[in-house]
């Protein structure tokens, strides 16, 4: 069976009569408006746990921008550098630490050579105030000589110019020896020196020489003559030396009385 249409103004009207029927019908029929709010109502949020000095983080940095490559600098030689101080002190020596009496001892030192080294000075100028010039040191004879000769030595010791001594010295008998000396135009002059003969004159040797001069040399008297086909010059010194120069040149009479004035003791 068909459903018979309604209008609205009848349903309402009469919804109305059954209400005023049944007064029971509102409450049966009532919406709960509250309940609706209630459970719409968002729940309360969970407690949280409080925290305590919390530090917020910070933001992280921005990455850098991205820049275009730049070419590396040209290497140039450069000097190379200096010593570091470190390497400075390495190279140093170390100093020594000072003694407490060195000093002391420098002080006496000067107290005692300060007045040495005036006297020098006064010495030294007083030789050239008065034109005082200091004598060659005087030549020595070889050690063959020395070590095997223990009488007086007298060297040439000044020469005149164009003369000089030869390197041909050699011991004959104990104490005695003899050597050459070179003079001008190739000229030989033989010397000899050795201890006058125990027992012997000397006067009875004088008496030989013929056609004899006599001269004053610095280290004795100087008798020059003929004796045996050779002209000689004999001196016999104060120490019992006797030194004989000879050549077979009868003319060089005043070239042995030069080479006897050069004499002078060594030893």
């Amino acid at each position: 069976m068909p459903r018979k249409r309604t209008c609205a103004g009848c349903r309402k009207r009469d919804i109305l009569v059954v209400m005023a029927d049944d007064p029971d019908f509102r409450k049966r029929y009532r919406h709960d408006y509250a309940a609706d709010l209630i459970a719409r109502r968002p729940a309360a949020p969970k407690p949280q746990p409080e925290v305590v000095n919390e530090v917020t983080p910070p933001a992280p940095a921005p990455p850098p921008a991205a820049q275009a490559p730049v070419a590396p600098p040209q290497q140039t030689e450069t000097a190379a550098p200096p010593i570091s101080v470190p390497d400075y002190y390495k190279l140093a020596k170390p100093r020594k630490p000072k003694l407490p009496g060195r000093s002391k001892k420098k002080k006496a030192a000067l107290f005692v050579l300060t007045p040495l080294l005036l006297v020098a000075i006064g010495v030294s100028a007083a030789y050239l105030s008065l034109g005082i010039k200091p004598g060659p040191a005087k030549p020595q004879y070889p050690a063959t000589i020395t070590r095997q000769v223990k009488t007086a030595l007298y060297y040439p010791v000044n020469l005149p110019d164009g003369y000089s001594v030869s390197n041909d010295f050699k011991v004959n008998k104990q104490n005695s020896f003899y050597y050459t000396i070179k003079g001008p135009n190739g000229s030989s002059f033989y010397i000899t020196s050795q201890p006058f003969p125990a027992g012997a004159s000397y006067q009875s040797f004088e008496a030989q020489v013929d056609n004899q001069t006599q001269y004053k040399a610095n280290i004795g008297n100087l008798i020059v003559g003929d004796l045996n086909n050779n002209l000689i010059g004999s001196i016999l010194t104060s120490k019992g030396v006797w030194i004989l120069i000879s050549s077979q040149d009868k003319n060089s009479q005043s070239q042995i009385n030069d080479i006897a004035a050069s004499f002078a003791e060594s030893r």
